[in-house]
C-alpha cells in the first residue's frame, strides 16, 4: 500500500490506544497537528483504506451513535516503525 502522511498519522496516534474516527479528528484539530485536515472527508475514508489494508482493525460499534473505535493491528505497527527509520528528506 502507498500510504500517506495521513495514515502514518492516523497508525501513530491509534498506537497510544483505540480510537474512533471522531477521537481522532478531535485530536487533530486540538493539537499542533493542524496541517493535517480533521474533516470528516478526509479521516474516515482513511480509516477505512488502513482497514483494508489490514494496518488497523475496527471494534464493534459502541454507545448511541455506533462509533467504532480502531485499534492498530501488528502489521501497522510495523510498516510506522519502518516510517520513522527512514531518512528525512
Amino acid at each position: 500500500m502507498a500510504a500517506s502522511p495521513l495514515d502514518y498519522l492516523l497508525v501513530g496516534l491509534l498506537s497510544g490506544g483505540p480510537r474512533s474516527g471522531y477521537d481522532l479528528r478531535r485530536q487533530i484539530a486540538d493539537s499542533p497537528l493542524q496541517v493535517y485536515s480533521d474533516s470528516p472527508g478526509a479521516i474516515y475514508p482513511a480509516q477505512r483504506r488502513l482497514a483494508r489494508s489490514g494496518w488497523v482493525e475496527p471494534g464493534p460499534p459502541e454507545g448511541p451513535r455506533r462509533r467504532r473505535a480502531y485499534r492498530v493491528t501488528a502489521e501497522g505497527l510495523a510498516a510506522f516503525d519502518a516510517w520513522l527509520r527512514q531518512p528525512v528528506d
